[in-house]
């Protein structure tokens, strides 16, 4: 059982359990299985592919490919990341997704928030 202490970046509602909170707390992330629908998913991974194939030009977005195999093709499976995904109008429809709003708003700190969409 969990005691309820002061949480530093959780606020106390009903959005997060206690086990969840706590484990943000300790780690500083949360993965939350089967948040966002599966055809949702499907979408943002079909953008994902064709903006790391260039068949798709996103202005400002930023690829980051794994040093070590940097000068291969561009292709989903030596891209690590986009940088400022927001940019593309589809990735960021994640954003707006109710219940990834719903998450974004348990943390208390002004300033403070972080997006990571990992496909």
């Amino acid at each position: 059982m969990l005691a309820v202490v002061h949480k530093r970046y959780t606020l106390d509602n009903d959005i997060l359990t206690l086990e969840q909170r706590q484990f943000y707390e300790d780690n500083g992330y949360l993965l939350i299985k089967n948040l966002v629908a599966d055809e949702d998913i499907e979408r943002f991974r079909e953008q994902f592919v064709k903006i790391c194939r260039k068949d798709v030009k996103v202005p400002a977005i930023t690829i980051m490919k794994d040093i070590t195999i940097a000068k291969s093709a561009a292709d989903e499976n030596t891209v690590l990341k986009l940088q400022d995904f927001m940019l593309s109008e589809e990735l960021f429809r994640y954003c707006t997704l109710p219940q990834v709003k719903t998450g974004r708003s348990q943390n208390p700190k002004p300033g403070v928030s972080n997006l990571s969409l990992r496909l």
